[in-house]
């Protein structure tokens, strides 16, 4: 869509905004994103039918805010077409995600401290209040997962690290089986990406993007931050995030399966933009997390 569309478009949710510039940012995989006069933020889902994927995020926010988690999250106003809603706006939070300054930043033990708060409230949100989001990975997602890379990713890869993956999957798919721990709210997706740092201030400002968002192990919003900093970073968030589960068990899911499972993404991903030859360092990354994991 041009940019007098995409205009056109945010007019007809407000009619009293007075555009003068418009930005279009490139890296929405499943909404347009667009910044309007550098200070407010506009997401359109891609495909449509996804108000109840709508409704889900306003439902989490809400409870998110009520909440003040120490980091800030998008205070979401909905939009409106006709009485549908087509999609979200927020004012922008000022900031660059971290993944695009990972070389240059590292987390210091205060960004970690509100990382565990953050963690702490949204895992503490009570699923009655949520009726809009439901489980994802259940033990059917994940086997499709497996069997989705098994018929397209396999036959490109050597058999060493096809091994690897068998290891780590299988191992992991006969544990879910017999699992009965607690799920409860997660951001499902908290990498790097969706984290927002002030370079002025130094500091991890605000966490973005809840499209991702369902009922599941909470184990699993440790994942990019064993993924992209390894065990360290996991145990410093650890020490300020509250549970009444051991927290050595989110340790041991993150490190066999959860802190692994992201390779699998990037292979998917790299294989649709025809670029699997580009794999190498996610899977040595992989293999180095992986012997963390015990495995042998």
């Amino acid at each position: 869509m041009t940019e007098s569309i995409w205009k056109e478009r945010i007019r007809q949710c407000d009619s009293t905004l007075l555009i003068h510039k418009l930005e279009h940012i490139q890296s929405g995989w499943d909404h347009t994103i667009l910044i309007v006069n550098d200070n407010l933020v506009f997401r359109f889902p891609k495909k449509i039918g996804l108000e109840t994927a709508l409704h889900k995020e306003l439902e989490l926010n809400r409870a998110l805010q009520a909440r003040q988690p120490s980091l800030s999250v998008p205070k979401l106003t909905p939009l409106f077409i006709e009485e549908t809603l087509v999609g979200l706006s927020y004012p922008l939070i000022a900031g660059v995600p971290v993944k695009t300054i990972e070389e240059q930043v590292t987390l210091s033990t205060t960004d970690c401290q509100h990382i565990g708060n953050f963690l702490t409230a949204l895992h503490h949100i009570t699923v009655d209040e949520l009726p809009n989001l439901h489980a994802i990975h259940s033990h059917s997602f994940w086997k499709t997962l497996y069997n989705h890379l098994q018929q397209i990713i396999f036959p490109q890869l050597e058999t060493n690290i096809i091994r690897a993956i068998d290891v780590v999957f299988e191992t992991f798919l006969e544990t879910l089986s017999t699992d009965t721990r607690l799920s409860v709210p997660i951001h499902g997706d908290l990498t790097t990406a969706n984290m927002i740092y002030s370079q002025s201030e130094q500091k991890l400002v605000g966490i973005i993007d809840y499209t991702d968002a369902q009922i599941g192990d909470p184990a699993f919003d440790f994942a990019g931050l064993y993924w992209t900093y390894g065990l360290d970073t996991v145990l410093s968030v650890l020490r300020y995030y509250k549970t009444d589960e051991c927290k050595q068990g989110i340790v041991e899911r993150v490190k066999r399966f959860y802190g692994l499972q992201p390779l699998f993404h990037h292979l998917l991903y790299l294989h649709e933009q025809k670029e699997l030859d580009k794999a190498s360092p996610f899977v040595n990354r992989f293999l180095k997390l992986k012997k963390l994991g015990g495995f042998k």
